[in-house]
């Protein structure tokens, strides 16, 4: 080959890599791949997501502003910008905009997204269609699909971008809650650090009342917890508080709220404020508020019986004309009488007995009957009595007495010796603290081979399978 032929040939190799590296250089340039990964997202002031109508953010200090002038939901923003701020991809679609409608990133389909520090606009682009392995998305004149990204963050309802949070705190900040209310007990709770939530000092109570320091201490996370569902247009709706409307004192480490509980809407929800901005009426849904805005008598303790199992000596059941006694002694319990016939091959268990003192101990009625009288109740000649005698003569009785109407749930009224007042009780709860003899019969304990077959040994994994056929062998003494 002539070296002309040569020094031709290799001029054109040269040029070919060159022209190569260059469409290369130009795709490295931004046509081939999509990265916000220089995008300073936490130097963006202001957002702005232009669907059917255009949702602006505006941040102040550390709080994102609604155009209204509300709060925006802090966590809903900071998932956003996360989201945007991981946007990748290298899988170019296209950039012919004739195609654009295809994948829904067009002007009348797309959602698109802008961000700004002070005026400057910083990124923008335009998110189209799902698709199973992302969604599309257009940048900079070209389609890309963004693997494991979403439009649904974007497309969110106005109203789902508002901070809903009735108070800006953590349950674990409450320190103090009061509730002044005209028509309740008002209270004061206070938190004691060694022993947990308790009633303030000089806290009037109804008679007989025994505070629950368990269901108390929920209270700072339902407080927390609280949500509004919408904002009052006041132009539309004038509401009226009343002078003697219930309110909220919360007292955290480094804050204070007053929430002022209106009236009842028509739709179930109450309306409510907060003293410190007045002009802002808000609804609240009516199982929250009754979680969070509780009455006292929501933290009453609804024991019924004072007993220690173990101090028990004897136990008397009395159902109608039924009566058992069941006495302990050096040898342990034992059945002394029963007004039932007791079967020939009838076999006391006694850990029935101890288990029925334990749900006689833990025994907890539905709610308090106010203003109820003991011949009311039926207590004159109860449906049924459970004692529990202790080995120094005190007594620990439950008294069932008639059947109140509750719908469809059978409850009758009840009396411990917690305190003097009259509660109701579950029918359930009833029978089963005064079962007959049938239930402290010893029944036969299953081995502990019973039910297991071959087939499902063989799914067990091969050494738990061998502890089961050497536990196997051994009930039945083979070697």
């Amino acid at each position: 080959m002539k070296r002309t032929t040569l020094g031709a040939l290799a001029a054109f190799v040269v040029l070919g890599f060159m022209v190569w590296m260059q469409v290369g250089q130009q795709q490295e340039r931004g046509i081939s791949r999509i990265s916000l990964e220089s995008l300073d997202i936490d130097a963006l002031d202001r957002i702005e997501l232009s669907r059917q109508n255009t949702l602006a953010l505006k941040r102040v200090a550390d709080v994102w502003k609604l155009a209204n002038g509300r709060d925006a939901d802090l966590a809903t923003v900071n998932t956003l910008l996360t989201i945007v701020s991981n946007i990748r991809s290298s899988e170019r679609i296209t950039a012919d905009e004739e195609r654009f409608a295809d994948y829904e990133v067009d002007k009348s389909q797309g959602i698109a997204f802008e961000g700004f520090v002070g005026d400057e606009s910083e990124v923008f682009f335009v998110i189209g269609r799902d698709s199973t392995r992302g969604s599309y998305l257009l940048y900079d004149g070209a389609v890309y699909l963004v693997a494991n990204f979403s439009r649904f963050p974007f497309a969110r309802a106005d109203a789902d971008w508002l901070e809903k949070r009735v108070f800006r705190l953590d349950a674990s900040e409450i320190t103090r809650v009061e509730l002044q209310s005209a028509e309740d007990f008002g209270y004061v709770l206070e938190h004691d650090p060694n022993q947990g939530w308790r009633l303030a000092d000089g806290v009037k109570t109804p008679e007989s009342y025994r505070f629950d320091v368990q269901k108390a201490a929920a209270l700072p996370s339902a407080i927390a917890n609280l949500r509004l569902e919408q904002f009052v247009d006041p132009n539309a709706n004038a509401v009226e508080f009343s002078e003697n409307a219930d309110r909220l004192l919360v007292t955290a480490k480094e804050s204070q709220y007053e929430l002022v509980v209106g009236p009842e809407t028509e739709a179930g929800s109450f309306y409510a404020q907060l003293a410190s901005s007045p002009e802002d009426i808000f609804e609240i849904p009516a199982q929250s508020k009754h979680s969070a805005v509780k009455t006292l008598d929501a933290f009453r303790d609804l024991t019924l019986i004072e007993l220690n199992p173990a101090d028990v000596v004897a136990l008397e059941l009395v159902k109608e004309k039924r009566k058992l006694v069941f006495k302990r002694g050096d040898a342990g319990w034992e059945l002394a009488s029963s007004s039932e016939k007791v079967p020939e091959d009838f076999e006391l268990d006694p850990t029935a007995i101890d288990r029925r003192l334990t749900s006689l101990g833990r025994a907890i009625a539905m709610q308090l009957v106010p203003n109820t009288s003991e011949k009311a109740a039926g207590f004159s000649k109860p449906y049924a009595t459970v004692k529990a005698i202790a080995s120094d003569g005190s007594e620990a009785q439950l008294t069932i007495g008639a059947e109140l109407e509750t719908g469809d749930v059978k409850t009758r009224y009840a009396q411990g010796n917690k305190d003097p007042l009259i509660y109701m009780i579950t029918g359930y709860l009833t029978e089963t603290l005064v079962a007959g003899l049938d239930s402290f019969k010893k029944s036969e304990q299953p081995s502990g081979s019973a039910g297991i077959t071959p087939e499902a040994l063989q799914q067990l994994p091969p050494e738990i399978r061998e502890a089961v056929m050497e536990r196997l062998r051994q009930e039945q003494g083979q070697p």
